[in-house]
């Protein structure tokens, strides 16, 4: 994992010492944050799960509230009514039934609304954990393993330079003797 560009110098090991020291803090605290987002992300999941088992009663009770006011109004007078609410509404053509089968209605899209939120939410989460998961990867198999090879050969030529300097010494000392 040597690269030929790095001049194995001193100061260029302590330069890629300290961007290795400071790629292992940034793994841990990208690890760190993908284990809170995971967290969040099954919180979130959580929610979700009884959001729509409450949308799914809220739908239940919403489609019996219109097929009872169906039936008691009728067919006419349902559409009718069903065509007045979506302009002015016209309170004399309701009955109590349908009066109730819209205030379900509209208590199920509020909880429709608020369950597509999560799931958007859920959805960025989502994404932010694969972007987190793909940084952390890169610097765990790429970015940390390419600068402790680096580390190494600037060490070991550093000790082979500081052999051979120690060698040379001994010569001189022995033909001054």
């Amino acid at each position: 994992m040597y690269e030929p560009e790095t001049a194995p110098t001193k100061g260029n090991l302590l330069d890629t010492q300290s961007r290795l020291a400071f790629a292992r803090k940034g793994f841990a605290l990208l690890d760190q944050k993908r284990m809170v987002l995971i967290r969040e992300l099954n919180l979130l999941n959580e929610k979700i799960i009884l959001f729509r088992a409450e949308t799914e009663k809220k739908r239940i009770k919403a489609d019996a509230a219109l097929q009872h006011a169906h039936m008691e109004m009728g067919m006419d007078a349902f559409a009718l009514a069903l065509r007045t609410m979506k302009e002015i509404p016209d309170l004399s053509l309701t009955t109590a039934s349908f009066d109730e089968a819209v205030f379900c209605l509209n208590a199920l899209k509020q909880t429709q609304a608020a369950l597509t939120e999560m799931l958007n939410a859920y959805s960025r989460l989502t994404g932010q954990i694969n972007k987190t998961n793909k940084r952390a990867n890169a610097l765990d198999n790429i970015v940390i393993p390419r600068l402790e090879g680096n580390v190494k050969y600037i060490t070991d030529s550093l000790d082979e330079r500081e052999r051979d300097e120690f060698i040379r010494m001994k010569m001189v000392k022995k033909i001054n003797l």
